[in-house]
Protein backbone atom coordinates (compact mmCIF):
# COMPACT_ATOMS: atom_id res chain seq x y z
CA UNK A 1 0.00 0.00 0.00
CA UNK A 2 2.93 2.49 0.81
CA UNK A 3 4.08 1.71 -2.52
CA UNK A 4 1.17 2.71 -4.21
CA UNK A 5 1.16 5.95 -2.35
CA UNK A 6 4.59 6.82 -3.19
CA UNK A 7 3.34 5.85 -7.11
CA UNK A 8 0.68 7.85 -6.91
CA UNK A 9 2.76 11.09 -5.09
CA UNK A 10 5.34 10.59 -8.09
CA UNK A 11 2.66 10.38 -10.89
CA UNK A 12 0.92 13.62 -9.41
CA UNK A 13 4.57 15.59 -8.99
CA UNK A 14 4.76 14.70 -12.84
CA UNK A 15 1.60 15.44 -13.78
CA UNK A 16 2.25 19.08 -12.20
CA UNK A 17 5.42 19.32 -13.82
CA UNK A 18 3.83 18.53 -17.27
CA UNK A 19 1.46 21.32 -16.66
CA UNK A 20 3.74 24.07 -15.27
CA UNK A 21 6.04 23.33 -18.52
CA UNK A 22 2.91 23.52 -20.75
CA UNK A 23 3.21 27.31 -22.38
CA UNK A 24 1.40 28.81 -25.23
CA UNK A 25 3.01 31.11 -27.40
CA UNK A 26 0.96 34.23 -28.58
CA UNK A 27 1.41 35.13 -32.33
CA UNK A 28 -0.43 37.87 -34.11
CA UNK A 29 -1.87 37.49 -37.05
CA UNK A 30 0.05 40.35 -39.72
CA UNK A 31 -0.78 39.83 -43.60
CA UNK A 32 -1.79 37.31 -45.65
CA UNK A 33 -0.35 36.47 -49.00
CA UNK A 34 -2.12 36.44 -52.74
CA UNK A 35 -1.11 34.51 -55.38
CA UNK A 36 -2.59 34.12 -58.96
CA UNK A 37 -3.64 30.96 -60.52
CA UNK A 38 -4.63 29.48 -63.60
CA UNK A 39 -8.30 30.19 -62.77
CA UNK A 40 -7.77 33.00 -60.00
CA UNK A 41 -6.31 33.69 -57.24
CA UNK A 42 -6.05 32.63 -53.69
CA UNK A 43 -4.31 33.07 -50.46
CA UNK A 44 -1.23 30.90 -50.12
CA UNK A 45 1.38 32.90 -47.40
CA UNK A 46 0.10 33.67 -43.90
CA UNK A 47 2.13 36.18 -41.54
CA UNK A 48 2.62 36.10 -38.14
CA UNK A 49 4.51 37.87 -35.95
CA UNK A 50 5.50 35.52 -32.76
CA UNK A 51 6.18 36.56 -28.95
CA UNK A 52 9.72 34.90 -28.90
CA UNK A 53 11.56 33.64 -31.86
CA UNK A 54 11.43 29.92 -32.68
CA UNK A 55 14.07 27.30 -33.58
CA UNK A 56 13.86 26.02 -36.93
CA UNK A 57 9.77 25.27 -36.55
CA UNK A 58 8.24 22.39 -38.73
CA UNK A 59 5.57 22.93 -41.00
CA UNK A 60 4.19 19.76 -40.02
CA UNK A 61 3.64 21.56 -36.62
CA UNK A 62 1.20 23.64 -37.20
CA UNK A 63 -2.99 23.92 -38.06
CA UNK A 64 -4.15 26.95 -40.24
CA UNK A 65 -7.81 28.09 -40.76
CA UNK A 66 -8.35 30.76 -43.57
CA UNK A 67 -12.14 31.82 -43.84
CA UNK A 68 -13.30 28.85 -42.61
CA UNK A 69 -10.79 26.19 -44.92
CA UNK A 70 -8.75 24.31 -42.69
CA UNK A 71 -5.21 24.37 -44.99
CA UNK A 72 -1.48 22.11 -44.73
CA UNK A 73 1.13 24.17 -44.04
CA UNK A 74 4.00 23.27 -46.49
CA UNK A 75 6.96 25.46 -45.39
CA UNK A 76 7.70 27.58 -42.42
CA UNK A 77 10.82 30.44 -42.60
CA UNK A 78 11.96 33.45 -41.13
CA UNK A 79 10.56 37.12 -42.79
CA UNK A 80 9.73 40.82 -42.54
CA UNK A 81 6.69 42.10 -41.47
CA UNK A 82 5.58 42.25 -45.57
CA UNK A 83 6.83 37.52 -46.03
CA UNK A 84 9.91 38.44 -47.80
CA UNK A 85 12.64 36.18 -46.74
CA UNK A 86 14.75 37.34 -44.24
CA UNK A 87 16.99 35.02 -41.46
CA UNK A 88 16.96 38.21 -38.92
CA UNK A 89 13.25 38.56 -39.46
CA UNK A 90 10.93 38.47 -36.38
CA UNK A 91 8.31 37.81 -38.49
CA UNK A 92 7.46 33.88 -39.08
CA UNK A 93 5.20 32.97 -42.60
CA UNK A 94 3.48 30.14 -43.31
CA UNK A 95 3.39 28.94 -46.57
CA UNK A 96 -0.29 27.26 -47.68
CA UNK A 97 -1.19 24.52 -49.81
CA UNK A 98 -3.51 25.24 -52.57
CA UNK A 99 -7.14 24.82 -50.54
CA UNK A 100 -9.33 22.15 -52.56
CA UNK A 101 -13.05 22.07 -52.58
CA UNK A 102 -13.26 25.89 -53.55
CA UNK A 103 -13.51 24.82 -57.13
CA UNK A 104 -17.48 24.93 -57.71
CA UNK A 105 -17.09 28.84 -57.33
CA UNK A 106 -14.81 28.81 -59.67
CA UNK A 107 -16.38 27.22 -62.66
CA UNK A 108 -19.14 29.17 -62.10
CA UNK A 109 -17.57 32.17 -62.24
CA UNK A 110 -18.67 33.50 -59.22
CA UNK A 111 -14.82 33.93 -57.61
CA UNK A 112 -14.93 36.67 -54.99
CA UNK A 113 -12.62 39.17 -53.65
CA UNK A 114 -12.85 39.57 -49.94
CA UNK A 115 -11.64 42.76 -48.13
CA UNK A 116 -11.50 41.10 -44.64
CA UNK A 117 -10.07 37.40 -44.19
CA UNK A 118 -9.93 35.76 -41.26
CA UNK A 119 -7.07 33.51 -39.82
CA UNK A 120 -6.50 31.17 -37.06
CA UNK A 121 -3.08 29.78 -36.40
CA UNK A 122 -2.57 26.96 -33.95
CA UNK A 123 -0.49 23.36 -33.07
CA UNK A 124 -1.75 19.79 -34.07
CA UNK A 125 -1.98 17.71 -31.40
CA UNK A 126 1.11 15.99 -29.83
CA UNK A 127 3.06 18.59 -31.40
CA UNK A 128 5.24 21.21 -29.66
CA UNK A 129 7.60 24.06 -30.66
CA UNK A 130 11.16 25.30 -28.85
CA UNK A 131 12.52 28.23 -28.69
CA UNK A 132 15.93 28.57 -26.29
CA UNK A 133 14.80 26.31 -23.72
CA UNK A 134 11.34 27.43 -23.87
CA UNK A 135 8.78 24.50 -24.95
CA UNK A 136 5.14 25.75 -26.24
CA UNK A 137 2.89 23.34 -26.20
CA UNK A 138 0.05 25.50 -27.41
CA UNK A 139 -0.13 28.45 -30.23
CA UNK A 140 -2.80 31.80 -29.18
CA UNK A 141 -3.24 33.37 -32.81
CA UNK A 142 -6.72 34.39 -34.19
CA UNK A 143 -7.91 37.43 -35.71
CA UNK A 144 -10.67 38.55 -33.29
CA UNK A 145 -11.66 40.40 -36.54
CA UNK A 146 -10.81 39.75 -40.28
CA UNK A 147 -6.98 40.97 -41.67
CA UNK A 148 -7.89 43.40 -43.89
CA UNK A 149 -4.26 43.79 -45.11
CA UNK A 150 -2.77 41.53 -47.92
CA UNK A 151 -0.06 41.04 -49.79
CA UNK A 152 0.66 39.88 -53.59
CA UNK A 153 2.95 38.27 -56.29
CA UNK A 154 3.29 42.59 -57.17
CA UNK A 155 4.33 43.79 -53.94
CA UNK A 156 7.50 42.49 -54.50
CA UNK A 157 8.26 43.92 -57.60
CA UNK A 158 10.78 47.42 -57.77
CA UNK A 159 8.21 49.46 -59.57
CA UNK A 160 8.97 52.85 -61.86
CA UNK A 161 12.58 54.46 -61.83
CA UNK A 162 14.95 52.48 -59.25
CA UNK A 163 18.68 52.76 -59.02
CA UNK A 164 20.58 50.34 -61.21
CA UNK A 165 23.06 47.54 -60.41
CA UNK A 166 25.34 49.18 -63.50
CA UNK A 167 26.16 52.55 -62.84
CA UNK A 168 25.04 52.97 -59.07
CA UNK A 169 23.35 56.31 -60.19
CA UNK A 170 19.31 56.80 -59.35
CA UNK A 171 17.39 56.65 -62.33
CA UNK A 172 19.98 55.43 -64.61
CA UNK A 173 17.37 52.49 -65.48
CA UNK A 174 13.70 53.53 -66.11
CA UNK A 175 11.34 50.10 -66.05
CA UNK A 176 8.14 50.12 -68.10
CA UNK A 177 6.43 47.43 -65.78
CA UNK A 178 8.81 46.13 -63.08
CA UNK A 179 11.90 44.03 -61.95
CA UNK A 180 12.17 41.35 -59.47
CA UNK A 181 15.54 41.73 -57.20
CA UNK A 182 15.73 38.62 -54.88
CA UNK A 183 16.93 38.57 -51.02
CA UNK A 184 19.82 36.83 -51.50
CA UNK A 185 20.81 40.28 -53.96
CA UNK A 186 19.42 42.88 -51.86
CA UNK A 187 20.94 41.25 -48.78
CA UNK A 188 24.50 40.76 -49.54
CA UNK A 189 25.02 42.66 -52.83
CA UNK A 190 27.02 40.11 -54.70
CA UNK A 191 25.74 38.41 -57.72
CA UNK A 192 24.33 34.72 -57.68
CA UNK A 193 24.92 32.91 -61.13
CA UNK A 194 21.67 31.48 -62.73
CA UNK A 195 22.03 27.84 -64.36
CA UNK A 196 19.63 27.45 -67.08
CA UNK A 197 19.65 23.96 -67.71
CA UNK A 198 18.00 23.34 -71.46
Amino acid sequence: MKTLRILAAAAALCAAALSANAQTLKMTPQVVGVTTYEASTAVNLVVVKPEIKLDNPDPAAFAVNTNGTDRNVIAVYPCDARGDFNPEGGYLALGLEKASGRGLGLAKGNGVWRDEYSVTVSLKKGKTLKAGKQKFTAIACATDKALKDFVSEADYFNKGTFTGKATGKGGDITLTYASYEPWSLRGDGKANPLVIWL
